[in-house]
């Protein structure tokens, strides 16, 4: 999944702006998928967006689940 942002500006969260997550799972055991991507693109004023990435939770044993911001 690619998204990208131009001229957003994000404000009055409680805890982050934007939260990326490259695979979930909400049950307690197994993994949440392997070889999922995202990527954020962020230009102009969106660049200053606060972004926390997770590739996975639970955590991907094969390390192949990525998040990545690019400003």
């Amino acid at each position: 999944m690619i998204v990208r942002l131009w001229g957003c500006k994000v404000f009055g969260n409680q805890d982050v702006d934007l939260e990326a997550v490259g695979a979930l799972s909400e049950a307690s055991s197994g993994i949440a998928g392997i070889n999922n991507h995202v990527r954020i693109d962020l230009h102009g004023v969106s660049t200053q967006i606060d972004v926390v990435a997770v590739a996975s939770e639970p955590m991907d044993p094969t390390g192949t689940n990525t998040v990545t911001v690019i400003r």
